[in-house]
């Protein structure tokens, strides 16, 4: 599809950094040959992407993914959560991941996608019932 579109998606390559079980992406020490096979397969590789362990000092895992990002040569490195953010763009993280910060915590999340949905389906029926302002596709 892409070849049709004449574009390229831009990929991360997930880093198990913490070499943990419950987690998936390439260990840290097959993440060479993983890069070398996607560019072999003309896939676009912008960074690398992780997410340390909980309960650990994040900096020491960030400190080792900017490290392997840099050895690739690569330039976009996504790692940091509301709560590390800071410790991973000391870091050069390039994308964060801060929706706890700004949704509020799983369990009040649920609660605002939730309101969300509700507005969104009193607009579609408010849309319906309008004759003059028929929604197409909604």
């Amino acid at each position: 599809i892409q070849n049709e579109l004449n574009t390229k998606t831009k990929l991360f390559i997930q880093v198990n950094i913490g070499n943990e079980d419950q987690k998936s992406g390439v260990s840290v020490d097959k993440v060479l040959n993983f890069h070398n096979y996607c560019n072999s397969l003309g896939l676009d590789i912008i960074g690398l992407m992780c997410i340390p362990p909980v309960n650990e000092d994040t900096r020491k895992y960030f400190t080792q993914m900017n490290d392997l990002n840099s050895k690739l040569g690569l330039k976009e490195l996504s790692m940091g959560m509301s709560s590390d953010y800071l410790d991973a763009i000391e870091n050069n993280s390039t994308f964060i991941r801060i929706g706890s910060s700004i949704f509020g915590e799983r369990s009040q999340r649920i609660w605002i996608l939730l309101l969300l949905l509700i507005n969104l389906i009193i607009i579609k029926k408010s849309f319906s019932d309008n004759p003059i302002h028929p929604a197409v596709g909604l």
